[in-house]
């Protein structure tokens, strides 16, 4: 799962270092904000998402529950 999420940040991350070297004006601008944003949803789906599941996880009331 995690290759998906990273795969499809990568290609978006790709298409804006496009769009930053080959466009001018307003579109440069724009593969700026998006690479910005991009690499805000990458650090927020794998680094956060992971450290909010290791908490939660790690709660007493999960750790007596037995599958």
């Amino acid at each position: 799962m995690w290759s998906a999420v990273a795969d499809s940040h990568v290609t978006t991350l790709l298409a804006a270092g496009l769009l930053f070297v080959f466009a001018t004006g307003p579109v440069k601008g724009f593969g700026v904000t998006l690479a910005i944003g991009v690499l805000t949803s990458l650090i927020t789906a794998m680094v956060i998402t992971r450290l909010l599941a290791d908490l939660t996880l790690g709660l007493p009331a999960l750790r007596r529950r037995r599958p």
